[in-house]
């Protein structure tokens, strides 16, 4: 569970032309990302009540997951450019969405002093 969330993490991190390439231009890919990190962080209480995760990650996970959850709800304005290839590429909101799972995924780095 914790490598599925560290894997989604990953994936979401990287920049848009790594993700297409990693999805080979899917025009879907930005729901594969999104469903991808959201299946895998909804272990993250378990993985906390495990002691696999700590208090600052799963805070990291979840706020990733309801900034994804913004965007995807279907009131978002301009919602259906957002979710293209275009939008994965240009929209700010995908380049937060990169520096979130970026700065979660560093919170798992057990070299990171901050992690």
């Amino acid at each position: 569970m914790l490598t599925d969330l560290l894997d989604a993490l990953a994936a979401l991190a990287q920049p848009a032309d790594q993700q297409l390439a990693a999805h080979q231009g899917c025009a879907l890919v930005c729901e594969e990302l999104a469903l991808a990190y959201v299946h895998a962080c909804w272990t993250a209480p378990e993985l906390h009540r495990a002691g696999w995760v700590n208090g600052q990650q799963r805070r990291l996970v979840e706020g990733l997951r309801q900034r994804l959850d913004a965007i995807g709800d279907p009131w978002t304005p301009d919602r259906a450019r957002l979710w293209t290839v275009a939008g994965l590429r240009a929209d700010p909101r995908w380049e937060a969405i990169r520096a979130d799972a970026g700065e979660a995924l560093a919170a798992f780095d057990p070299l990171d002093p901050a992690g």
